[in-house]
């Protein structure tokens, strides 16, 4: 008979007990006053700890949360492990226990991808509105390094010398971006770029970025072509397309990155300059982006109509240049959109001279 410490399970009172061993049960007597606190069958006593570099056992009846009896001297530690049969003894399962832990744990599989793959793409929009503009401009930071890379790459020409500029190319960009960005409000965060690559193509970038290809310019044959796609990219920035695609199109690597531990955003980071040149925006924003480019060119004096009959050269080109790199692949040209192009035309002037023109689209050879 030795001494232990006894916890009812009821309080967090502990007791100092002594330990009375009967043939086929253990009394557990409290040592002030002698009241006895428990009696438990010694085939019922399960051990719920290993014993530590002390030799103490903790002990448990059954494997009910509940009462507990820890062991330190000697004398009884020889008699838990000597007449306690089933002190190893695991609980045994319920036949099905494995269901309610399969279903709950399948709800929440399925409720997280379903929020990444169906539920944020469908609020990419509302989510966009909530990103704030400096994030923003740091996804267009990264996504327009990742391109003007790829670009060089492609090119085999060093990365500083990707970006266009003459003062009179410069002069003719500028005198279209005003004439286009009436109603744009502050565009002092606004970049508009030309690269020089063969690569027909313009597209937005987060952040209020444009890059405009040299590509483009080679195969537009006057200036409202160019400036409509151009106030059809200043459309997707203005209602923030650009970063609701991203949204849209990265939910599934957000996805991956919780799974997989990234949870610092870097996966997304990796991809978006891809994204941005493999993304299609879908009907209704290049319907709007349409909408916003015709109002734009309208209210500037410009007949759009050049618009439709670019975007049909844009098409045509699918077939000799890769695909993934060619404008009307990311924003296709469907016979509607060329209808409703065609059609809100009222004539109007060119959006620049012969000169100014000229000037744009040899912004990429300087003499």
């Amino acid at each position: 008979m030795g001494q232990a410490r006894f916890q009812d399970g009821k309080t967090t009172a502990s007791h100092v007990v002594e330990l009375h061993w009967d043939i086929e049960q253990l009394r557990i007597v409290a040592m002030d006053g002698g009241a006895e606190l428990a009696r438990w069958p010694l085939d019922q006593i399960r051990q719920v700890n290993m014993p530590g570099d002390d030799g103490r056992i903790r002990l448990a009846l059954g494997h009910e949360p509940g009462a507990r009896l820890l062991v330190s001297d000697s004398l009884d530690r020889d008699q838990v492990l000597g007449r306690c049969p089933n002190l190893a003894i695991k609980p045994e399962r319920e036949k099905g226990w494995w269901r309610g832990y399969a279903f709950w744990g399948s709800a929440a599989i399925l409720s997280i991808t379903g929020l990444f793959l169906f539920v944020i793409p469908a609020l990419s929009g509302v989510i966009a509105g909530f990103v704030p503009m400096e994030w923003e401009r740091k996804f267009g930071n990264t996504a327009e390094e990742q391109i003007l890379t790829g670009l060089s790459k492609l090119e085999k020409k060093p990365l500083g010398q990707m970006t266009c500029s003459t003062p009179a190319g410069d002069q003719a960009l500028e005198k279209l971006l005003a004439s286009l960005t009436g109603g744009y409000g502050d565009r002092s965060q606004l970049s508009v770029k030309v690269v020089d690559t063969k690569v027909p193509n313009a597209f937005a970038l987060p952040g209020e970025r444009i890059l405009i290809l040299r590509g483009l310019l080679d195969l537009a044959d006057g200036p409202n072509g160019v400036a409509g796609v151009l106030a059809h990219e200043l459309g997707h920035v203005q209602e923030r397309h650009v970063m609701s695609n991203v949204i849209e199109t990265s939910a599934t690597s957000l996805l991956l990155g919780l799974v997989l531990g990234d949870v610092t955003g870097g996966a997304l980071l990796v991809g978006v300059g891809e994204t941005a040149l493999n993304s299609a925006y879908g009907r209704d924003k290049e319907r709007a982006a349409d909408d916003y480019a015709i109002e734009r060119m309208t209210e500037a004096g410009f007949d759009p109509a050049p618009l439709g009959d670019l975007l049909t050269r844009l098409s045509g080109e699918s077939g000799n240049i890769d695909e993934y790199l060619v404008w009307a692949s990311s924003h296709p040209a469907t016979s509607e959109r060329l209808a409703v192009i065609r059609e809100s035309s009222m004539g109007g002037g060119q959006a620049l001279n012969e000169t100014e023109w000229q000037a744009l689209k040899n912004i990429c050879n300087p003499e």
